[in-house]
């Protein structure tokens, strides 16, 4: 088992796929021991998607359960303690680096539903369904072989995605074949795990009512469930930032209340 970064690292994610790639500074990041506790409920978190999955809150949240939010880089299997900008996910710089996930599981914590939460992060900003069928999806096979290498069984893959195809027009038969195609592909603990997927596709004041109806028809109350409606949070002057497509801060925390909520009702 690789506990820490500087061992040799058998899981080689070589990607360039993208201009964007997982944020992998561990400049002032403080290593945990990756091991759970067996008598400690632990939630351990896939979270995939674009880039509200991603890095690009306005502000970096810090948690109030600092000690038992930990954050597992894809790119080295590193664990670390969850501090904005988390590892794996893109976006680290230029003043975006705060991460929704961050305090979801704060928040978990807070509500009891768990002891420590970690999180692994693979969400690529920009990146459309289509890609995560044909070129990105290793990253999620990437994040189930590091969960497995710690002993760590995945609690639920968190998809916070829609918006990169409300811009590309997607329809509701091609973001459906192209999510079922790249479940195909993936390795067995990650088709055991519930899947969340949120309505997440507000972009520029738009959403998309194609692959609004693509998750209402993906879902089948078990392997793939609903997660939050964060369409709901709309316009500049609370949620979304200048763009008017990523969360400002208060977006941010509303959607963090979102996931809370429908995760503490779903999951064991």
């Amino acid at each position: 088992m690789k506990l820490f970064a500087s061992e040799e690292d058998p899981f080689n994610l070589n990607e360039r796929v993208f201009s964007l790639v997982g944020n992998n500074s561990v400049s002032g990041k403080s290593q945990v021991y990756p091991r759970i506790n067996p008598y400690e409920k632990t939630g351990v978190f896939i979270v995939a998607g674009q880039s509200n999955a991603a890095n690009t809150g306005e502000i970096a949240y810090t948690p109030v359960n600092a000690s038992k939010v930990d954050n597992v880089d894809i790119l080295t299997g590193g664990t670390y303690a969850a501090a904005d900008p988390l590892l794996g996910c893109s976006n680290s710089v230029s003043g975006t680096i705060g991460n929704l996930f961050t305090r979801v599981a704060d928040k978990l914590i807070t509500a009891g539903k768990y002891q420590r939460v970690i999180l692994i992060p693979v969400a690529l900003g920009g990146s459309s369904v289509s890609q995560w069928d044909t070129i990105l999806y290793p990253r999620l096979n990437i994040a189930s072989k590091r969960a497995l290498a710690q002993n760590s069984p995945i609690t639920a893959v968190l998809w916070q995605h829609g918006e990169a195809d409300n811009t590309l027009a997607t329809t509701q038969a091609s973001y459906t074949g192209s999510f079922n195609s790249m479940r195909t592909k993936l390795e067995a603990p990650l088709l055991a795990a519930p899947w969340f997927l949120a309505k997440s596709t507000y972009t520029v004041a738009t959403t998309s009512a194609s692959v609004r109806a693509a998750v209402t028809a993906l879902v089948n109350g078990s392997t793939l469930r609903l997660g939050p409606d964060t369409d709901t949070l709309t316009g500049t002057t609370v949620n979304r930032q200048a763009d008017d497509t990523h969360f400002k801060a208060a977006g941010a925390e509303a959607a963090a209340i979102l996931w809370r909520d429908v995760l503490v009702s779903a999951l064991p």
